[in-house]
């Protein structure tokens, strides 16, 4: 991935993937803590779809999750001009970090690992757009973290 306006190129590394390493909030802080920027993917059972978000900040139960850098997304793999992208509009609730990957306050607007299950759940409240077509609970076939490093 490269950004044209500032000349960077962008370095992917795996941190967990949930069907080699488990479902549980436990091992998501486990391998993804005090990593910095993250880059979380989760294909959403029985479906084509793809959920996602990225956090700028560490993953870490002990601070807060305040920035204006975090966005969440879905896409469809057979129709990817369908996608959704939305930005984070509640800077002071742009992610919660002492579960599984967490985007947004109260009821969530993308939270994965639900009670240590493979189960995630989408509402609107902390980002511009509702991602899914329908909010609530959704299972999930798999999930991955990639750390994000710029490359030299």
């Amino acid at each position: 991935m490269t950004n044209d306006n500032q000349n960077c190129t962008f370095e992917f590394q795996l941190l967990i993937r949930g069907s080699r390493d488990g479902f549980t909030v436990r091992n998501f802080h486990k391998n993804c803590d005090e990593k910095g920027r993250t880059i979380t993917i989760a294909s959403v059972k029985n479906s084509d779809e793809i959920v996602g978000g990225y956090n700028p900040l560490d993953w870490n139960p002990k601070c807060e999750g305040k920035t204006g850098e975090c966005f969440i997304f879905s896409l469809d793999k057979k129709e990817l001009e369908k996608f959704v992208f939305s930005k984070v509009v509640d800077e002071n609730h742009a992610v919660y970090r002492n579960r599984g990957p967490d985007f947004g306050e109260k009821t969530s607007d993308l939270r994965l690992i639900e009670g240590d299950a493979k189960k995630g759940q989408c509402h609107k409240n902390s980002y511009e757009k509702l991602i899914r077509q329908v909010e609530g609970v959704f299972e999930i076939e798999d999930y991955e973290v990639f750390q994000v490093k710029m490359k030299q």
